[in-house]
């Protein structure tokens, strides 16, 4: 059980426990407003595409009054999936799955349309084209198709029924990677009289550890493929969250880009001339945006992903992009890869 204090020097007064339906608040009006303002809650590498997206047809015109509550996509491509629930509902996974089967049809140029009507207002109506050119800056590296057609399911909830929570950890297991589904719990607190100041907490709690290391194998190779792909996209900015939220790199440290091993002979040598060629230009400065911890002096005002900037240096040295890059070991601080930092870290060594 989670306790909260107001705490004043050495006085720690116990905050009260409180439900969003004893303080009269809603799922759209509040529980929604609230994760739109910070889907860091979702993810740390999760951006809001629509909210209560309904627009559901058919080939042959078929309609579906069925209502999303928050659509989101992550750095590696992959649409999120996020029902609300005030209190708890034992079916909340069967309508999440509903939305995901229904999502997994989108194609990039789909929900760059989608998003672009969620942010048209009053004064801006952009296009789908530019919509599109948002979620792409947003995605790590080469939106891969076969990230789109396996959306990640995020339930949130006060309570979690124990069939939803048995459910969700079967469908994880047997399913293999190809559904991801992840409840995170959320839990009020009021302050009482006189300031009835409310606060809530927000947890994941399932799943309680890092899923890749639980998943079944596949047994189809192509399957096996793409979970491996998405794992191998997933794991730099896991890194970077692990390395920015423990602080195990200094804000304001210069990190430095180091190829070798990584890829091909011809291409780190032509990154190493251009580096020496700008010397300005050759390494990053670490911040605190778990997603993008990576300020380059080269785009100032920009914030990058270890990958995304990695895969940048390499263009800019005039070599193609590569499909993938492990972004956590091409960064070093210190003489050392983030990834072996974190590595460390988690380890307790």
């Amino acid at each position: 059980m989670t306790q909260y204090f107001t705490v004043s020097g050495s006085d720690a007064v116990p905050q009260r426990s409180t439900t969003m339906q004893a303080e009269g608040l809603r799922e759209v009006d509040h529980l929604e407003q609230w994760i739109v303002a910070h889907p860091e809650i979702l993810g740390d590498d999760v951006m809001i595409v629509s909210t209560q997206f309904a627009r559901w047809q058919s080939a042959a015109g078929d309609l579906a009054a069925e209502r999303l509550d928050i659509l989101g996509l992550d750095s590696q491509g992959r649409p999120v999936v996020v029902e609300l629930k005030r209190g708890g509902d034992k079916r909340v996974h069967l309508q999440a799955l509903t939305y995901a089967a229904l999502v997994a049809r989108f194609t990039a140029e789909d929900l760059g349309a989608v998003h672009a009507a969620y942010l048209k207002t009053s004064e801006a109506e952009p296009t789908p084209a530019e919509g599109y050119a948002r979620l792409l800056e947003h995605v790590d590296g080469e939106w891969d198709p076969k990230a789109l057609a396996r959306p990640r399911i995020v339930l949130v909830a006060e309570h979690f029924p124990s069939q939803v929570l048995t459910t969700v950890s079967w469908l994880n297991d047997r399913s293999a990677g190809l559904v991801t589904v992840e409840c995170v719990q959320y839990s009020l607190f009021t302050s009482g009289a006189p300031s009835n100041t409310l606060s809530v907490g927000f947890s994941r709690i399932w799943p309680v550890d890092d899923l890749d290391d639980r998943l079944l194998a596949p047994r189809i190779a192509e399957e096996r493929e793409a979970r491996e792909d998405i794992a191998e996209r997933s794991r730099g900015p896991r890194v970077a969250s692990i390395a920015v939220r423990n602080g195990l790199i200094p804000v304001g440290a210069e990190v430095t880009l180091n190829l070798n091993k990584y890829i091909g002979g011809d291409v780190v040598a032509a990154v190493e001339e251009w580096k020496r060629n700008n010397p300005e230009l050759s390494y990053a400065v670490w911040g605190d945006d778990p997603a993008k911890p990576l300020a380059w002096p080269g785009d100032p005002d920009k914030r990058f992903s270890l990958t995304r900037l990695a895969k940048h240096i390499i263009t800019s040295a005039g070599r193609p992009e590569p499909a993938s890059i492990p972004g956590g070991d091409v960064w070093t601080y210190a003489g050392r890869s983030v990834s072996a930092i974190v590595k460390d870290f988690t380890e307790g060594t």
